[in-house]
């Protein structure tokens, strides 16, 4: 009898190991598989070269509005799925050797920050809240201009204006 408990107790241990081993074997295979997924996801976002973006957008022109240069940019690079914490790195491609000094300038941390960086060009440019406000209340259309580029561009200096002044409650109200 005392045998057959031994015998029973072993058989019962080496059960136990076994689904121990398997348990961890399935657990390996889990977080492998969970890297392999991670691993093509990070593949897929990082396809979209700088290149890419610069056949899409032109480079920024000095006499260009840059707050809407920067929504085009922004727009672009959701389409491309491109991660925002890579947006700097596409956007110094795009920007003239001027600007691109003014950014060497700031400390790695900051200038890899791409909203430091959107704030610190519009900053550059001028372009408050007070700014914003006087664009937008005396744009006119041109002519060689369509209304939806007209009504684009004047939401751009609503929302400039808006988001500059800090009032969250009318950031949901688009014009």
């Amino acid at each position: 009898m005392y045998e057959g408990i031994v015998e029973e107790r072993k058989k019962r241990e080496l059960l136990e190991e076994r689904k121990r081993r398997d348990n961890l074997e399935l657990e390996k295979l889990s977080i492998e598989v969970q890297i392999e997924l991670n691993q093509e996801i990070f593949s897929r976002n990082n396809r979209t070269p700088s290149n890419e973006l610069n056949k899409l957008l032109p480079k920024f022109d000095m006499k260009e509005d840059i707050s809407l240069y920067l929504i085009l940019f922004e727009c672009q690079s959701c389409m491309r799925n491109v991660p925002k914490e890579f947006w700097f790195s596409h956007l110094l491609g795009l920007l003239p050797q001027e600007i691109t000094q003014l950014i060497a300038r700031e400390s790695e941390q900051e200038a890899r920050d791409y909203d430091h960086l959107r704030s610190l060009l519009l900053k550059s440019f001028k372009l408050s809240p007070e700014k914003f406000s006087q664009l937008f209340v005396t744009h006119q259309k041109s002519s060689d201009k369509t209304w939806r580029d007209f009504y684009q561009e004047v939401q751009t200096f609503f929302n400039g204006w808006i988001e500059g002044l800090d009032v969250k409650y009318l950031t949901n109200y688009r014009i």
